[in-house]
């Protein structure tokens, strides 16, 4: 008989069904804000059996048992759930650890716990140049991960190709 608010990016729906097993509602959002409003985001999680496809957060809020964060980028709105009484499941502000990884790295220095060997580029042309010449070499974003996710580069002849594409 509890009601659940799923925020998403659209990437969790399958978890949305499972939901819907074990609570009387399950609400979902998903974000389509924009100045020019387009379909395709605002349709993500519609057609789900036992799930509501919700436009506004904002006007459920009063009603929802478990607010239920499947990714990142809404840390303090869940730190504010909280602060007032609300059942949340999400990162909160610890979300910063994954959004700005330097600064982790920073952090786990000054705490003398152990770091990995990292370097920094900024931008594109510079990473590049940093990469010339290595192998097998993991390449992480901070913040824009939207705009390069997580690669291999392998060596110059199968990464450096591709990093123009980026």
């Amino acid at each position: 008989d509890k009601t659940v608010l799923i925020e998403d990016y659209g990437g969790f729906t399958y978890l949305v069904e499972v939901f819907a097993r074990y609570f009387g509602t399950v609400l979902y959002y998903s974000p389509y804000e924009s100045e020019f409003a387009r379909s395709q985001p605002f349709i993500v999680g519609t057609g789900i059996p036992n799930v509501t496809r919700i436009d506004n957060v904002d006007d459920y809020e009063h009603e929802v048992d478990l607010f239920f964060f499947s990714d990142l980028h809404k840390g303090a709105r869940q730190n504010r759930l909280r602060s007032s009484g609300k059942a949340v499941f999400g990162s909160g502000k610890v979300q910063d650890i994954e959004l700005y990884r330097t600064k982790l790295k920073t952090l786990l220095k000054d705490l003398e716990l152990p770091v990995n060997k990292y370097e920094v580029a900024h931008g594109f042309s510079e990473l590049k140049k940093k990469l010339k010449g290595k192998k097998d070499v993991w390449v992480k974003s901070d913040f824009f991960r939207g705009d390069s996710e997580t690669f291999r580069y392998e060596d110059d002849e199968c990464g450096i190709d591709a990093l123009c594409d980026l």
